[in-house]
């Protein structure tokens, strides 16, 4: 079972641990769900004044990809309380095996802990909402990099991208075309493109 907060305790004792090994220059890289825990993060973590920049890979709106989803199926959040009611929180939800948007299995637990109203993921990167608060919240070099196929931004790809433009200066984005979200059969470009980000962000 997971809890979307407790991704700030794990990426705490990841930063923490590479402190204690003497690196200096921290850098956060996340795709999909993991763009929004390092959005999380950089608003909740102990060390984000040891961050130096973040890269987001596939940024996703999970929230608010699976009210999309979720629609077009059995009441889920209604079998997952009842789950929990029944003492088998733990356990995946049964009508719809990849019920966390079509593509991973989720515990019952778990799928109230993501996608009940006003979880913590729900604020992370709200799309759907069309403001980003945590997001302009971040004070270090980003780079974004998403393909035009099958993404989970719940708005236009393109709007998506726009959003993140105006709602904090310090993003550069690419959006890599005819590529899916993981980047398969893009990766020397992708590559090429956090390579540039990094040297950039390694004079600083």
């Amino acid at each position: 079972m997971e809890n979307f907060e407790d991704c700030v305790v794990d990426i705490d004792a990841w930063i923490k641990f590479a402190l204690s090994k003497g690196y200096e220059k921290i850098i956060l890289m996340g795709h999909s769900l993991g763009t929004e825990k390092i959005v999380y993060y950089m608003n909740k973590g102990r060390y984000t004044n040891k961050v130096k920049a973040i890269i987001l890979l596939g940024f996703a709106d999970s929230y608010g990809d699976q009210i999309k989803y979720a629609k077009e199926k059995s009441n889920l959040m209604l079998e997952a309380t009842e789950f929990v009611k029944k003492g088998r929180g733990n356990f995946f939800l049964t009508s719809d095996w990849l019920s966390h948007s079509g593509v991973l299995p989720k515990s019952a637990k778990s799928y109230i802990n993501f996608f009940r109203r006003d979880s913590e993921l729900s604020k992370a990167f709200p799309f759907h909402s069309g403001k980003l608060k945590m997001y302009s919240n971040i004070s270090v070099p980003i780079l974004a990099v998403i393909g035009d196929t099958h993404e989970y931004t719940f708005i236009p790809i393109k709007n998506a991208i726009k959003l993140l433009e105006r709602e904090n200066q310090l993003t550069e984005c690419y959006l890599i075309k005819n590529c899916n979200h993981d980047f398969e059969g893009k990766e020397v470009q992708l590559t090429k493109i956090i390579t540039k980000f990094l040297s950039k962000v390694n004079k600083v």
